[in-house]
């Protein structure tokens, strides 16, 4: 078979394969934290195998894309035979579960029939390169800089007008954008998202005078910008802004920069800043890929550490079973309606609604004879409960019923993210009004 064949075509399936668990790398973080990190890191394992095939490469090349393939197929056997840790048996059909099996075990034939052991490693030569000065890589390198920074600004758009309709803040008042912990947080998101959008201008705009360090190396930072973003997103704990779906600006974002420096490394603009600087041979200026290799790892284990200790040193964990206001309704017979601060910023307000009196006995505190709602403070740091004895409570169909707990040191705020607790049930969190 046509070996130039077979090598296009296991640099287009490794590459599915990242974009594939790019895809579900939101969904697979919400059950389980360690399998959303290991998603990211096969998305970006993958653009490394891409353009290490790319450039004929054996180790980092042809053997990281098999070893990426076939850890993903014995990951998803394990998911639907034993599980994984922590989780449930999934059932086998996943509308891109069962695509990405295909791709990969494509990927693995294709290894197979190409043997790229069997032929001797040479460097192709400086012709059959992807140059960055051709049309094609010069203009394209340009339109995902620019549509990335298109969708930047976008979801810098959507945090502030969440920041206006919660917090309250305006640009027209800089006073306001830093009144509450929460509108402190979304400010800074915000911010972290319209400088991508600006670096993306600068990038896109050093691209096109032919810069190397205006241009493709401020690319770089982009996809970088817009991932701690989305990071930082979720350690905000403020639903509104939550990155939760690859299809979000923010994820389409970070997938447009992904695949801008899959095209910085297959065409390697640095080599012509290297020829002006250095008269040392192409073999020897492969350090100037491993640091940058070195800084993305150690960047992606820097995240992943936070991600694992961002729950530690939790005084009160939260319950295990967290659910939605609707499913709530549905289970257990209450809506909650409202959390607010009232008494001058002295109690915080609960306020739930009986749907169904007989669901709703399932959550009754056998000690105190009536249901006893909690208030978490973020992941649970805080936690306020009343101090007073229920009196027993007779639970009416469409009664409104309220609980005054007292604010222990000022910790609830308007617009501070809390979940209402209800025995072991916990409620999504919400914003304190």
């Amino acid at each position: 078979m046509n070996k130039k064949l077979l090598h296009w075509l296991a640099l287009l399936l490794i590459f599915a394969t990242g974009i594939l668990h790019y895809m579900t790398a939101a969904e697979a973080y919400r059950e389980a934290r360690y399998l959303g990190v290991l998603f990211i890191a096969n998305f970006i394992g993958s653009l490394v195998a891409a353009v290490g095939i790319v450039r004929r490469k054996l180790g980092w090349g042809w053997i990281l894309g098999g070893v990426i393939a076939a850890g993903s197929i014995l990951g998803y056997l394990q998911s639907r035979t034993v599980g994984m840790p922590g989780m449930e048996v999934e059932t086998w059909y996943d509308p891109i579960g069962i695509p990405a099996l295909i791709v990969e075990t494509l990927f693995l034939l294709t290894l197979v029939l190409a043997r790229p052991w069997s032929a001797p490693v040479t460097q192709p030569s400086a012709s059959s390169w992807l140059r960055p000065t051709d049309p094609p890589v010069y203009w394209s390198a340009i339109a995902l800089l620019g549509i990335a920074g298109f969708f930047s600004l976008l979801k810098a758009v959507q945090i502030y007008q969440v920041g206006k309709d919660v917090c309250g803040i305006a640009l027209a008042h800089p006073s306001t954008l830093f009144e509450s912990p929460t509108g402190t947080k979304v400010t800074l998101v915000s911010a972290l998202f319209f400088i991508a959008f600006l670096l993306s201008l600068f990038a896109a705009y050093g691209i096109w005078r032919r810069q190397f360090w205006a241009g493709w190396a401020n690319g770089v930072f982009i996809p970088l910008i817009a991932f701690f973003g989305a990071y930082q997103s979720r350690m905000a704990e403020v639903p509104e802004i939550l990155v939760t779906d690859w299809w979000d600006p923010a994820g389409l974002a970070i997938l447009l920069g992904g695949c801008f420096l899959f095209i910085l490394f297959v065409s390697k603009p640095w080599a012509e800043i290297l020829n002006k600087n250095s008269s040392t041979p192409p073999e020897s200026r492969q350090p100037v890929l491993l640091a940058s290799l070195v800084v993305l790892v150690i960047t992606v284990g820097v995240f992943s550490y936070q991600l694992g200790a961002a729950k530690a040193g939790v005084q009160h964990p939260l319950p295990a079973k967290v659910i939605s206001n609707d499913t709530l309704e549905q289970e257990y017979g209450i809506r909650l309606t409202l959390v607010g601060v009232t008494a001058a910023g002295g109690m915080v307000d609960v306020r739930y609604r009986v749907v169904d009196p007989v669901k709703a006995a399932k959550l009754i505190d056998p000690n105190e004879g009536g249901i006893m709602p909690m208030v978490y403070v973020g992941s649970g740091d805080v936690m306020l409960m009343p101090d007073m004895h229920m009196r027993e409570q007779q639970l009416v169909a469409g009664r409104v019923y309220f609980v005054l707990i007292p604010n222990a040191q000022n910790a609830v705020k308007r617009g501070t993210v809390v979940t209402v607790v209800f025995g072991n049930v916990a409620v999504e969190p919400t914003l304190a009004q």
